[in-house]
């Protein structure tokens, strides 16, 4: 049975950035109320999936971390991040992995008949994606599906994109541009969706497509989904993972440090 949806998730700031914490089961929850309110006081809800690069960019570029402000969401993508907020005093034992969530999203819309939408990426993988799709939720409704063109936004061509989404009318809008894009994408141009819910999906298209390999289940567990994917994509991953993780330890030890100084002494017990 599903967890009740919350009004306000609670979140755990991480470099900054609020990480909601949430299981799978609270996540759709939240969808289920969010897709039942009819009285939304605006645009669509928005959802992003947070790793140690997400986290990291924010640290490091104030107008992406402006971005990040602007969604009402923020999961915990990454197994790291799950070690993080424990240690930061929260109770998740389990990540909200972008392609997992994507997953049960579809599972739930075959009985409760979201409509989804797939922006982003090239034609080739929306394809294979709608193929998967439609093998796996046969009872799922895609209505429809727009690759993404490269390079700086224009915004008159990112309108004629939201008019064509729009007009298929999808309750929720799943955006793969891949980070820090999508997420821009979202705090520039969801408000003019009529959807219900807009999420920031990660590289869950090419691992539901097929198009990318996924790390074992161990190495996952383990929060090595990096080592994996950095051998499978080397040139592509390099600097994200060499020089950014690094950054990410270096800056989160700082910030527990700094809770550990500054959290009132609890008294000795005689």
């Amino acid at each position: 049975m599903s967890a009740a949806p919350p009004d306000k998730p609670a979140t755990i700031p991480i470099l900054g950035v609020p990480i909601a914490q949430m299981t799978y089961d609270s996540v759709l929850a939240l969808f289920t109320a969010w897709m039942d309110d009819a009285a939304a006081p605006r645009g669509p809800r928005s959802v992003a999936l947070a790793n140690v690069h997400v986290v990291t960019e924010s640290a490091l570029r104030p107008a992406y971390a402006r971005a990040l402000r602007d969604v009402d969401v923020i999961l915990p993508d990454g197994m790291p991040l799950v070690w993080a907020s424990r240690a930061l005093g929260g109770t998740l034992r389990e990540r909200c992995y972008g392609p997992t969530l994507m997953t049960r999203a579809l599972d739930q819309s075959q009985t409760s008949g979201w409509t989804h939408y797939l922006y982003g990426a090239t034609r080739p993988t929306l394809d294979a994606l709608e193929a998967a799709i439609r093998r796996a939720w046969p009872a799922a409704v895609l209505a429809g599906a727009r690759e993404a063109p490269f390079g700086p936004f224009d915004d008159a061509v990112e309108h004629e994109n939201l008019a064509a989404i729009n007009a298929a009318a999808p309750d929720i809008v799943w955006v793969g541009l891949g980070c820090p894009k999508q997420e821009e994408w979202v705090a520039r141009y969801a408000a003019g969706l009529r959807s219900r819910i807009v999420v920031a999906s990660g590289a869950a298209f090419d691992f539901i497509a097929g198009i990318k390999p996924q790390a074992p289940g161990w190495m996952q567990k383990r929060g090595l989904e990096w080592a994996f994917r950095l051998l499978a994509e080397p040139r592509r991953l390099w600097k994200r993972y060499l020089i950014r993780n690094p950054y990410f330890v270096m800056q989160f030890s700082l910030q527990l440090m700094r809770r550990r100084w500054t959290e009132p002494r609890k008294p000795r017990s005689a």
